[in-house]
């Protein structure tokens, strides 16, 4: 796995979607397991219903979904993408032709909120805009500033949850038991038992998606959650410019370079 996507950048971020039934990976309708005090928060998408962005925001994650080259080949600037500190990276140097690369799983969890906002990066022109997917790291800031800001520390000591009901398990295995539910809201990472698992167990963690977040609840029970619903506040998010009558992702901004305003 190249640099750009190493297991840091993305094991400690994932994201979530709305709820489903019991029978789907990480999520089962509530139960009557022991409610603990909560700290929501709440995405809001600045996209304007039926705009030219939302347009191709739209035609963006079919393709993803479908894997489709040829389309995300058309977003990409022909220099490559900046991704972090890295850049640009050219096309070639992302695997599309693999499904399962971690740049298309990435991008996957990037888009599936739907919560994007205008970002204050400087783009090709003075007036260019810029939308940036997803808006986890200034709703984190805003609505939890005692945990963001300025404190960074904080920031990588938590976790956003983005999806209802959204199972806690014993252990990070489908079909263990469940020590608790979560909906659209911040809990506490737990770094100890991540860096176990980095060091004796890295696939446990590793996917973007299909792998385990380990967190620390509010009752003090520890349990693993399934990266599909986990972000990280600093985690990746995907900035996306028009240029020439062409919307393109311009750039990945890493948590190596984000800054929290």
């Amino acid at each position: 796995m190249s640099g750009f996507l190493s297991t840091v950048t993305f094991t400690t971020i994932a994201i979530g979607l709305s709820s489903v039934r019991s029978f789907l990976p990480g999520i089962v309708e509530p139960t009557a397991i022991a409610s603990t005090p909560h700290r929501p928060i709440y995405l809001v998408d600045r996209v304007v219903d039926g705009s030219d962005f939302d347009q191709f925001r739209h035609r963006l994650r079919r393709a993803v979904q479908r894997r489709d080259t040829a389309f995300l080949y058309s977003t990409l600037p022909p220099e490559g993408v900046m991704i972090g500190n890295d850049g640009p990276v050219p096309p070639q140097m992302l695997a599309l032709e693999n499904a399962n690369s971690p740049f298309w799983r990435s991008l996957e969890k990037m888009l599936a909120p739907e919560s994007c906002e205008l970002e204050s990066y400087p783009g090709s022109t003075p007036d260019a805009a810029i939308w940036g997917c997803p808006n986890i790291a200034s709703a984190f800031t805003q609505q939890h500033p005692a945990l963001g800001a300025n404190n960074t520390a904080e920031s990588l000591n938590h976790v956003v949850i983005v999806g209802r009901y959204v199972n806690v398990r014993a252990r990070p295995q489908l079909g263990t038991p469940v020590v608790g539910q979560l909906s659209n809201e911040v809990v506490e990472f737990d770094q100890r038992t991540w860096s176990e698992l980095l060091a004796t167990r890295p696939e446990v963690i590793d996917d973007p998606i299909e792998g385990w977040t380990p967190v620390i609840l509010p009752n003090f029970v520890r349990g693993y959650i399934y990266n599909r619903y986990v972000y990280h506040p600093l985690g990746p998010r995907a900035l996306f410019e028009n240029v020439a009558g062409q919307w393109r992702l311009v750039r990945i901004m890493t948590s190596d370079e984000l800054t929290m305003p």
